[in-house]
């Protein structure tokens, strides 16, 4: 009988292979800690949470998390250890449960009540617990004449570009240094027109790996070359092709819908894929006697779902940056700026996208951007965006969504590609996009079907 991802057997699974292809993702290691635990597995469970403290020394909760997994089992000199560090760190909140049945072999040290002691201090001495969100100063990008002039690097960059007969691709989502020397900036769906459409001999794709790839599957013909080969991406890891392939088998009927973030194997399982941009479109296309499978974003695929009023099957996948924005965060900042209307990434939670005055694409964004006749705008997306919409539209002040810790949101993937890679690759020409023959021209299918709707 095939596995569901209701069946706690197959989300271990399912979670074991992205942690594979993504060791440092936080989120999937607090979900699986948790299934081992559930699963009266706790020697896996406390595997977890020592990595989620070895990822995050200064989680007070993880510190917490990690004292209950050694007492359970029977590790109490170590239980005992790290709940005293969680309490220095501030463990101190609601949560906190003196009888926590967690802790219970811990009771009968002398140092345990020592510790409530040294709690109920902290507590009394203290008139409020941690806020919900910090404070900081919010991330602003008030309008500006003149771009900043190129430093010698980019002129470099640019000369390099010129001998190599190569042209830039950068994402959105890139640092403005990058997005000044590119030829193109854009969103996935716009860089896959022009990665197609490119004439040049060389590709130089400032993104991250996904997109390079996507380059590669509609211009074999050309040298793609990404800055950094290790600029990998959280949501195309949570969907490996050979789960995919898995679920197609014991689910043949299927239609599967791929968001082009998502890997050359995935891409080749599909029927067709969609950007941010499109895929309300697409999935209208989608026959309405096909039952839909969409891949990999369940936050993106339960907007369209909403926009569309198609049902689907949402894998459980979603960007790690994305989900990073709390409605708390974004209240706060709505307070600071009562005139600034809120756009919203589809990627975003739905608890979010429904505080947004506009849900959209990073490219709708800068329509949106223009058209609105506010002067001051938040957007809640990755902070690269607030370069392009400053370039697009500099007459308008731009704000970044914050999230609980942070004025803004970085991608740590997007951000791993820097000037001087850029320079690095254009001179060496090392960094190229290579998949096989097979995988290529089998993903170029969905991928042209995409191309194709999208013009109708």
């Amino acid at each position: 009988m095939a596995r569901t991802k209701e069946d706690p057997e197959w989300e271990i699974g399912f979670f074991e292979s992205v942690l594979k292809r993504a060791p440092r993702y936080i989120d999937v290691i607090a979900i699986l800690g948790g299934l081992y635990t559930k699963t009266g597995r706790l020697d896996g469970g406390l595997r977890m949470e020592r990595r989620m403290v070895r990822l995050c020394p200064r989680d007070a909760t993880a510190h917490y998390n990690l004292a209950c997994l050694l007492a359970l089992t029977d590790r109490r000199a170590g239980a005992m250890k790290t709940l005293r560090h969680a309490i220095e760190l501030g463990y101190i909140d609601h949560d906190w449960r003196e009888n926590d049945p967690d802790l219970a072999t811990l009771h009968d040290y002398p140092e345990f009540q020592d510790m409530i002691n040294l709690l109920k201090v902290i507590l009394s001495s203290r008139p409020f617990i941690m806020p919900a969100v910090l404070d900081y100063d919010p991330l602003i990008l008030a309008p500006r004449s003149f771009p900043p002039e190129f430093t010698a690097i980019q002129h470099e960059i640019l000369a390099l570009k010129k001998e190599r007969n190569a042209v830039i691709l950068a994402h959105n989502y890139q640092i403005e240094s990058i997005q000044q020397v590119a030829d193109y900036v854009g969103d996935s769906l716009g860089l896959s027109y022009q990665a197609q459409a490119a004439e040049a001999d060389v590709i130089l794709f400032c993104g991250v790996h996904f997109m390079a790839e996507t380059a590669k599957i509609v211009n074999p013909g050309r040298t793609v070359l990404l800055p950094d080969m290790d600029a990998g991406c959280s949501l195309s890891d949570s969907c490996p092709a050979d789960r995919l392939a898995a679920y197609k088998t014991a689910h043949p009927e299927v239609y599967v819908v791929a968001y082009i973030n998502c890997s050359a194997g995935v891409k080749a399982l599909a029927d067709v894929i969609c950007t941010s941009g499109n895929a309300n479109k697409i999935v209208e296309r989608v026959p309405a006697d096909r039952e839909i499978l969409f891949v990999p974003d369940q936050n993106l695929g339960q907007w369209v779902s909403q926009q569309t009023g198609r049902p689907m099957k949402l894998w459980p996948g979603s960007c790690y940056a994305h989900v990073q924005f709390t409605t708390a965060a974004i209240e706060k900042i709505r307070l600071q700026f009562p005139d600034a209307p809120v756009v919203a990434h589809p990627e975003c939670v739905q608890a979010v996208r429904d505080l947004a005055d506009e849900v959209c694409s990073t490219e709708l964004m800068v329509k949106f951007a223009r058209e609105s006749p506010a002067e001051r705008i938040i957007v809640v997306t990755e902070s690269g965006m607030l370069h392009r919409l400053q370039k697009d539209v500099p007459h308008k002040t731009f704000i970044a969504g914050p999230t609980n810790t942070c004025a803004c949101n970085d991608c740590r993937f997007m951000k791993m590609n820097t000037i001087e890679k850029v320079r690095d690759a254009l001179k060496t020409l090392s960094s190229a996009i290579e998949m096989a023959a097979d995988v290529r021209t089998a993903a170029l299918a969905p991928i042209q079907r995409m191309l194709d709707w999208s013009k109708l």
